[in-house]
């Protein structure tokens, strides 16, 4: 979920890789599971949990 919040996806740059369609899969289950209704409310509810912390950096800054 914190790769949703962040619009970033782990694809060539982690330890353990995965199936794009096992990512896509997962990215649309998990937010059903949390009863989330769209990619905007799983962005939400990982801020209020605590599992992704605002930054002040503008997006696509390095």
């Amino acid at each position: 979920m914190s790769y949703i919040a962040r619009g970033t996806y782990p694809a060539g740059n982690s330890a353990l890789t995965f199936d794009d369609g096992l990512v896509r899969r997962h990215e649309r289950l998990c937010p059903a599971e949390l009863e989330l209704r769209n990619r905007v409310q799983a962005v939400i509810y990982t801020y209020e949990i605590g599992l992704v912390q605002p930054t002040n950096r503008s997006p696509g800054a390095a």
